[in-house]
């Protein structure tokens, strides 16, 4: 093989290797990485939000924020505006929940910081189980929410 041939190679060695590279620069940056869609061609994950944009649409009355934690905690103190339904009772109490709110209606689901999954699992429930549409994870949840509103106190009580 003359020297032109082997050059090339290396060309396309480099550029395989940079775009690997790449990849797995993006999957450890991203909260899903880059994953194949579920078999039915859509993601059952829901999408993902931070407080910021959550504060804008509840500000103009366009989402439900749901806070996934248990009860005593999202008791002892939670996001202005949210509402109660945590996730290890989410079988018991989706039906008050489902006679509430539309399934059309967009909601956020938070937990308690980003190492919580709870968040995370409640919106695939609420989208592939009780079928609504629009739903949005905000996975730093009442953590994220503190460290930017650290003037406004928590609510608490149901």
């Amino acid at each position: 093989m003359n020297s032109f041939g082997s050059s090339l190679w290396r060309q396309r060695f480099a550029i395989f290797l940079a775009a690997v590279g790449l990849g797995l620069a993006y999957n450890a940056i991203s909260p899903h990485g880059v994953g194949a869609p579920a078999a039915s061609g859509h993601d059952p994950s829901p999408l993902i939000t931070v407080w910021p944009e959550v504060k804008a649409l509840m500000a103009a009355k366009r989402i439900v924020l749901v806070d996934a934690r248990n009860t005593g905690v999202f008791e002892a103190a939670h996001i202005p505006g949210a509402v109660s339904l945590p996730f290890a009772e989410l079988a018991g109490r989706i039906g008050p929940f489902m006679s509430r709110y539309a399934k059309t209606q967009p909601i956020v689901v938070y937990c308690g910081d980003a190492e919580c999954p709870v968040s995370h699992a409640e919106g695939v429930a609420l989208l592939e189980q009780y079928g609504f549409g629009d739903i949005r994870e905000m996975p730093g949840g009442y953590a994220e929410w503190r460290v930017a509103e650290p003037g406004v106190p928590p609510a608490q009580g149901d």
